[in-house]
């Protein structure tokens, strides 16, 4: 019968202190021992084992009176543990003892600035913050639904559609009726940890810094709290940096968290990373930040500056036609086409002078629905665009979800997308940008160069537009 994982640590100590006595004192009286195990930090354990004291010891050390019960240390404990059961390639913790110690410090200091001091389960309700969002009342339902903020990172869905945020928990964690009872992520330890844990682990966050469990290795702090909330706590939006007070106590945390077994945190990284993409503010609400749609909810779209264009009657900034009125349309860059007549820029037939404005194949951007695009540098950190592929994909591990990419299907990825999405213009190569064609571009994505599909030959209810979309069934008749 194997030995528990402490009674072997113990084996091998005591066999090292007969060893070792000629290389220096060694304390290998049993009790000293027995604490020395005690207090090692492990990679993890098996569910309802007791933690260790050093783990206890973070996590009592961003307790604030009057915290929740949900919060309990063996609730982290049994979700970690769980986790890294399922999960052996990605684990939250390994073998290396102070970097366990640190990577639960990092969670733990920005658990800390999202459940006050894990007293709050369940997110405040706006605008005065006073009381918890709860489903009964609908105070938070206009952006939300039923899916508000819970758990130990206060978890959401925005627009209230069930995501993976919640999805991705009830996998993992085994939970049925997630869609239906959200309430669970702040009633049951397991889960009010778990949440936090799958986001920690695989969410890509804001900017797609993430996830944030891959900044602490590299000694970096900034770059978790730039994944869980940048959109407001880094620049451009927060020009105060480390002095911002949500920032500032994110980082109290962290530190307290590591002095609690010992370790000086300071010298980490505390800034956010730089990224290219670039902040904006949610047309409905001003005050937001975003990088893409999704961080605005119901409070409209995401307006970026470097993406604005110019309307066509007067020198306004814009993003959408209705921003210009009478003086519209607005010509937005990555709207822009070629008039047939020689080569000038436009954005209708009417910008050309006699021939027409060529606009091919133009999609939306996938973080937002009201910016053109042809491939996805047009939309900066709101792409991908919609062209590449022609339309969505599904996740590996759940089809029912449609995905353009893996950060689309959290745990439940990666996103496959179609196999085919054009075909080159001089030959019959499958493309999905131009670069993919090299000089025998550029890259015609469904629809293809004449709009319309032809039918496989040996599969007439198939549509096509080059044989490589037949298969075995090629050639691809034209229409």
């Amino acid at each position: 019968m194997a030995l528990p994982a402490p009674l072997v640590l113990l084996a091998v100590i005591l066999s090292l202190c007969h060893l070792s006595k000629a290389s220096g004192p060694v304390d290998c009286d049993a009790d000293s021992l027995l604490q020395t195990v005690a207090n090692k930090p492990s990679r993890g354990g098996r569910p309802n084992d007791a933690p260790p004291d050093w783990f206890t010891k973070e996590v009592e050390a961003i307790r604030l009176d009057g915290s929740d019960a949900v919060f309990s240390t063996q609730g982290l404990w049994d979700g970690i543990s769980q986790w890294d059961a399922q999960n052996p390639d990605n684990t939250f913790f390994n073998s290396d003892e102070t970097a366990n110690e640190v990577m639960l410090a990092a969670f733990l200091g920005n658990v800390a600035q999202e459940t006050g001091g894990l007293v709050f389960a369940s997110e405040l309700a706006p605008p005065d913050f006073s009381s918890p969002c709860t489903i009964e009342s609908g105070n938070c339902a206009a952006d939300y639904g039923i899916y508000f903020g819970r758990g130990a990172l206060q978890v959401t869905c925005w627009g209230g559609t069930y995501c993976a945020n919640y999805a991705d928990t009830a996998e993992v964690y085994g939970i049925s009726d997630m869609e239906t009872n959200p309430d669970q992520v702040a009633t049951n330890p397991t889960l009010a940890w778990g949440s936090a844990i799958v986001f920690w682990m695989t969410n890509e966050g804001v900017r797609s810094n993430g996830p944030a469990a891959k900044w602490p290795p590299q000694n970096n702090f900034g770059g978790t709290y730039a994944t869980i909330n940048g959109a407001l706590e880094c620049p451009p939006a927060n020009p105060e940096g480390v002095d911002d007070s949500r920032v500032a106590n994110r980082i109290k945390n962290f530190e307290n968290a590591c002095a609690a077994v010992g370790l000086d945190c300071s010298g980490f990284n505390m800034t956010c990373p730089s990224s290219g993409g670039s902040s904006g503010t949610c047309s409905a609400n001003p005050d937001w930040a975003c990088t893409w749609n999704g961080d605005c909810g119901s409070s409209g779209v995401c307006n970026i500056d470097a993406n604005a264009g110019a309307c066509a009657g007067q020198d306004w900034t814009c993003f959408s036609d209705s921003d210009c009125g009478q003086s519209g349309p607005c010509h937005l860059p990555a709207n822009k086409g070629t008039c047939t007549d020689g080569g000038a820029d436009c954005w209708q037939d009417e910008d050309c002078q006699s021939g027409s404005c060529s606009l091919p194949n133009l999609a939306t951007c996938y973080g937002n629905s009201d910016w053109g695009c042809r491939k996805d540098s047009d939309c900066g950190s709101s792409g991908p665009c919609t062209l590449n592929p022609p339309g969505s994909g599904t996740c590996q591990g759940n089809s029912e979800w449609a995905c353009w990419a893996d950060g689309d299907c959290g745990s439940s990825g990666p996103c496959e997308l179609p196999t085919t999405a054009g075909v080159c213009d001089k030959v019959d190569w499958a493309c999905r940008s131009d670069s993919d064609c090299g000089t025998n571009g550029p890259c015609w994505i469904n629809p293809g160069p004449t709009g319309v599909p032809g039918k496989c030959q040996g599969q007439t209810d198939w549509k096509c537009y080059s044989d490589f979309d037949c298969g075995s069934s090629a050639p691809c008749v034209a229409p």
